[in-house]
């Protein structure tokens, strides 16, 4: 997956090669928890909008378990490679925090991998939820994971190298220690092969750290209510949740009444 245009430049620069370098991620058992946890049966043939959805794995995710599924993500690197290796997917270019009209009734609208994160603003956070408040059936649910203070320092402060084989990257965090609700930032320098030789990428992202206090008001300010919050642990999704002791928090809010 990916997230909004705060990070389109990391987006764009890394759209051939994300799935390389997020090979070891296992998309369908993330969404089978998510749904799980959620009670949504196998086979229910409900709508998903999934925002940020990148090269199109978690959308195919959720196709699996039968959903009839809409992607979005304003990469349009990410998104040609989406389309060209499922041309039978639905999926369109567009800012989650101003989401087509057109776009409503849908049982599920789903960001997944710290796409609130990558909105580094609390107004753009408040107008993405807002746009997806707006996409909800009216018994529908919005679901969301988020970096926690512990993931942050852990991966915007490491320096590690991941080898592909036909791609190299180097992990460069760039934040001596994050704090709460503040900025973090991290480069990735990718050596991959093209024809005979190699070539050379670079990439910068940046994300902001959340609380579950300010999330929890983002979210009412948008018009859902924070039904559940779960942390996870051990592959899986448990309460109470604890960013200090979770490496991811998953929100599932309602339309507030």
């Amino acid at each position: 997956t990916s997230a909004p245009v705060a990070a389109n430049g990391y987006y764009n620069s890394l759209g051939p090669l994300y799935d390389r370098l997020k090979a070891t991620d296992d998309l369908q058992t993330w969404v089978d928890l998510l749904l799980d946890t959620a009670g949504f049966p196998h086979g229910n043939q409900r709508r998903v909008l999934d925002l940020g959805c990148g090269t199109g794995g978690s959308s195919r995710a959720f196709a699996n378990r039968g959903f009839d599924v809409t992607g979005c993500d304003s990469s349009s690197a990410m998104l040609r490679v989406a389309r060209a290796r499922h041309p039978e997917g639905r999926y369109l270019q567009a800012d989650i925090r101003r989401l087509p009209a057109h776009l409503t009734g849908f049982d599920i609208v789903n960001y997944m991998g710290d796409v609130p994160n990558h909105l580094l603003e609390e107004d753009d956070v408040v107008a993405a939820l807002t746009c997806a408040a707006r996409a909800l059936a009216p018994t529908g649910i919005v679901m969301f994971d988020v970096n926690t203070i512990l993931l942050t320092n852990n991966c915007f402060t490491a320096q590690h190298v991941i080898d592909r084989g036909d791609a190299t990257f180097l992990w460069l965090g760039e934040t001596l220690h994050a704090q709460p609700n503040t900025l973090a930032h991290l480069r990735v320098i990718a050596f991959h092969e093209k024809g005979d030789l190699w070539q050379r990428t670079d990439a910068s992202l940046t994300e902001r750290h959340y609380d579950p206090a300010t999330l929890t008001r983002l979210i009412a300010q948008a018009g859902l209510r924070a039904c559940s919050v779960h942390g996870l642990h051990r592959g899986q999704l448990v309460t109470p949740a604890d960013e200090n002791i979770h490496m991811k928090l998953v929100y599932m809010a309602e339309l507030n009444p």
